[in-house]
């Protein structure tokens, strides 16, 4: 599958460290070839999860049946990638084919990142992913510094910075769980109804924990509201609750081993 994002790209890199990290599925391992294809052009893949799942779709050749792995199992890859140190995500301005750019989600690759260009200021959280000068700053002769849900700023594209500092303070160091609240955020904020309070990120994150005290179905919980465009979050149906990555093998398994 040819992608405009990866700039006519004919590799797709799989780095030593992590051709040889034993503690790696094969399949994770072929996603880091995805996403290093897919950064060739940024310097880091900003690809939603449904653009990610197109690369990981096998279609038979006889058949024509068209076989993919669920989007759990690829935020399990991800997590599986970045808990050893091979990817890092963080949330920041990202290219849109009818131009301009938007917040989401940003995965650099590699262990050792490219340093930001120095500024003579103090370095903050986040600032050693280093952002393409020309792509995402309109003044390509400054340094520019790339922003996540972190960063102190007074607003963001999403959200007051009290309602970010609040979610912040709740999911501590999870990616996958701030890029749940994140989508949850963004999709508020594209109907013009955004979170404008502290109280309000309170009240949604006491809500989820009445629902469920489990993270795993709090993430679930997040992700149906923004499929749905719900203004709040509500209780999952008994077929929506998300099935653990442990779980005895189903039938997506032969869809899994299709994709390796």
């Amino acid at each position: 599958m040819q992608d405009e994002s990866a700039n006519g790209a004919y590799y797709a890199v799989i780095t030593a460290p992590v051709m040889c990290d034993a503690h790696l599925r094969p399949r994770s391992k072929l996603l880091y070839g995805i996403i290093s294809f897919l950064s060739c052009q940024t310097g880091f893949c900003y690809q939603p999860n449904s653009e990610l799942l197109k690369y990981c779709t096998y279609i038979d050749g006889q058949s024509g049946e068209q076989n993919s792995i669920s989007e759990r199992t690829l935020q399990s890859m991800l997590s599986e990638l970045r808990e050893h140190g091979h990817i890092r995500m963080d949330t920041g301005p990202c290219p849109v084919k009818s131009g301009g750019f938007k917040t989401g989600r940003r995965i650099f690759i590699g262990q050792i990142l490219a340093p930001m260009p120095s500024n003579g200021k103090p370095q903050t959280r986040g600032e050693e992913n280093f952002t393409p000068r020309k792509k995402l700053h309109p003044k390509g002769e400054e340094n520019c510094t790339p922003y996540n849900i972190r960063n102190k700023k007074e607003n963001t594209p999403i959200a007051p910075k009290e309602v970010l500092d609040a979610i912040n303070a709740y999911v501590g160091d999870d990616p996958e769980f701030l890029s749940a609240f994140t989508g949850f955020l963004e999709c508020r904020a594209k109907r013009k109804k955004p979170l404008l309070t502290e109280r309000a990120a309170h009240t949604l994150i006491s809500k989820l924990k009445r629902l469920s005290p489990s993270r795993e179905i709090q993430i679930a919980i997040l992700d149906n509201a923004t499929e749905h465009n719900w203004d709040s979050v509500y209780p999952l149906k008994s077929d929506e609750l998300p099935v653990r990555t442990q779980a005895a093998p189903g039938p997506d398994d032969d869809r899994r081993g299709r994709f390796l």
